[in-house]
């Protein structure tokens, strides 16, 4: 619910200011620079705030791989001393109980140079840590940022590549919303056949392919580094594939009708049609069929973006999602306005020499 809700503000924002002051009117120059405002903040959050997870990651990363390094968020601690000879030091930790059900410390080895260079763990710490031989024993490998602003979620298998997820996921949303919003205007082109429904409708299906097509090859980027290959055949990189293949044959349709009356009657229809497959396409085919992708038939979750599991709600990842929810949703308005706007001025002007 919570996560339902992040999003929703994220896109209510982003298409509140995207119609603001009206789709074929020019943008004042508040709403373009909250729009560079928005952006600004999403690539910073997106990529400066340091990655750190818990003890508990550390452990199961460290079940499946004994090399596994992990970035962890330690919290201020309170007395101890460390033991010069043991190199030992007893850690106290809020999320110690997904760990172990016995004890609230984990125990810390390093070495008294990382002990010294990390101010006695009496600050906030980034530290990167292996599991050494149980659940509650950590080795120290290095100490990272000290007192952070912030951190992200560790996610297993995506660490730092996981940051391409506030870029990648909002370009494949606001490509299904930008084939809805052409299916409306196609249906009102249908109802009332003006011809600003018909421009308005297609640049609303151009727009929404120049994002399917970014989050196609930043999914390809993504793929590259957790998969081994940029291409898979993963249904769902096959389904966003045939959809792009849908779409250019929507565009293929109107070039190749001369008549534009006709042109965008059959256009308005396939809009309609368009938008019914990539419903299909992104959402439904790839949940029936097993593959690497989260949310796939075998893959047991939603993955970190729609998990409704309590420990996969991160209140700082959300919020930098929402922003790049609502900072999309914004480009791609604004995308479609300078389309729509233009083509008009463009047709008005040959229609009255």
């Amino acid at each position: 619910m919570v996560k339902f809700l992040f999003i929703l503000a994220g896109f209510t924002l982003g298409i509140g200011l995207g119609i603001t002051p009206g789709i074929i009117k020019p943008k004042p120059i508040w709403w373009r620079i909250t729009f560079i405002l928005i952006m600004s903040l999403v690539v910073f959050f997106s990529l400066h705030p340091p990655i750190a997870g818990t003890f508990k990651d550390a452990a199961i990363a460290g079940r499946a791989n004994p090399d596994a390094l992990v970035p962890v968020h330690i919290a201020p601690t309170k007395g101890g001393t460390f033991d010069t000879q043991a190199k030992l030091w007893n850690v106290q930790v809020n999320d110690v109980q997904n760990v172990t059900e016995t004890r609230n410390t984990v125990q810390l080895l390093c070495t008294e140079n990382l002990y010294n260079e990390a101010g006695s763990f009496q600050q906030d710490l980034v530290v990167y840590v292996k599991r050494f031989d149980n659940d509650i024993t950590f080795s120290v490998e290095s100490v990272g940022i000290k007192n952070p602003m912030f951190t992200l979620p560790f996610i297993m298998g995506l660490e730092e590549r996981a940051r391409i997820m506030f870029f990648h996921v909002p370009a494949a949303w606001i490509a299904f919303i930008a084939y809805v919003v052409s299916m409306i205007y196609g249906i009102r082109y249908l109802r009332h056949p003006l011809p600003e429904y018909d421009i308005l409708s297609s640049s609303a299906a151009m727009s929404g392919t120049v994002f399917c097509i970014l989050a196609t090859v930043t999914g390809a980027v993504w793929a590259k580094f957790n998969w081994g290959k940029f291409w898979n055949w993963d249904p769902r990189q096959t389904s966003i594939f045939v959809l792009l293949l849908v779409y250019g044959a929507y565009f293929a349709l109107r070039s190749a009708i001369e008549n534009p009356v006709k042109r965008a009657r059959l256009s308005s229809v396939y809009s309609v049609l368009g938008c019914i497959a990539a419903l299909f396409f992104i959402y439904i085919l790839p949940r029936l069929y097993d593959g690497l992708h989260p949310g796939s038939k075998d893959s047991g979750n939603a993955g970190p973006v729609l998990s409704t599991a309590s420990d996969s709600l991160d209140t700082t990842k959300q919020i930098i999602l929402s922003l790049a929810y609502a900072g999309f949703t914004i480009l791609f308005y604004w995308i479609m306005s300078l389309s729509a706007r233009t083509r008009l001025a463009f047709s008005k002007q040959h229609s009255h020499p």
